[in-house]
């Protein structure tokens, strides 16, 4: 009897323990299908791309003065894109190869997210690989993840923030919404249009959970009209654009 209980347990588990390899897998198989683009189409270069420029001025100052500011013909907070581009420029200084870099790397997170983000929808291992390399092939996609322009940073943690819910609700698990929560600030610092991610949490957790769902919807959220937010963003400065104007 105790044989046979360790043989079903076994065989059991086997199963769970196929799907974590084959997940590993994939997740490695994105990895290398980026690395084999980047390789092929080499698009680290020291050059800004449209107006990136707008926000590499910001981690140059910030390199230089350890001061966050923003021009005023920014679009975008990006305030949370800034640390990381200054992380990729702190071992040979500035340059726009670093924050191109900084921006790929973050799109392979978000190829990872949207895999594994299919996955807990219950997409075979196959289906949601050929996803997520779609996304990775997508030309917009691909141009916009050699630049330090904001979508691929927008667009990652929105990704991940989708995920976390999804763990959420699915485990009824605090830790997987505070988790939510963070992926949700981290968006809304960078463009402006995050602060709607916790809205639709709110809306997940009331019209789609039980009594859990309802008590955990009041919880920290990226809302720009929050005393904390307001402190946060009053301590960014905005300082005037380099741009030329044109007269008459």
């Amino acid at each position: 009897m105790k044989r046979q209980f360790r043989l079903g347990h076994l065989l059991h588990s086997y199963p769970m323990r196929s799907s974590a390899i084959g997940d590993t897998r994939a997740i490695a198989g994105t990895a290398v299908f980026a690395s084999v683009i980047a390789l092929v189409l080499r698009p680290f270069q020291n050059t800004p791309f449209i107006d990136d420029w707008t926000y590499a001025w910001s981690v140059e100052h910030l390199l230089r003065t350890s001061e966050i500011r923003i021009l005023d013909w920014s679009a975008s907070p990006n305030v949370a894109a800034d640390p990381l581009g200054t992380l990729f420029c702190v071992p040979s200084g500035f340059s726009f190869t670093a924050l191109r870099i900084s921006t790929w790397v973050a799109s392979v997170l978000g190829v990872i997210g949207v895999f594994r983000l299919l996955r807990v929808g219950g997409v075979s291992v196959r289906d949601a690989l050929l996803g997520a390399c779609l996304l990775e092939a997508c030309p917009v996609f691909l141009i916009l993840s050699f630049t330090f322009m904001t979508d691929i940073l927008w667009l990652t943690p929105a990704i991940w923030f989708a995920y976390a819910l999804v763990k959420a609700v699915h485990a009824r698990s605090n830790a997987w919404l505070i988790t939510a929560t963070i992926f949700g600030c981290i968006a809304g610092a960078v463009r402006v249009t995050g602060a709607a991610l916790p809205l639709v949490a709110m809306a997940v957790l009331w019209f789609h959970t039980s009594g859990w769902g309802r008590r955990a919807s009041v919880w920290p959220s990226p809302r720009q009209d929050s005393p904390r937010w307001r402190c946060f963003f009053s301590r960014v400065q905005t300082v005037p654009s380099a741009m030329p104007t044109s007269s008459g």
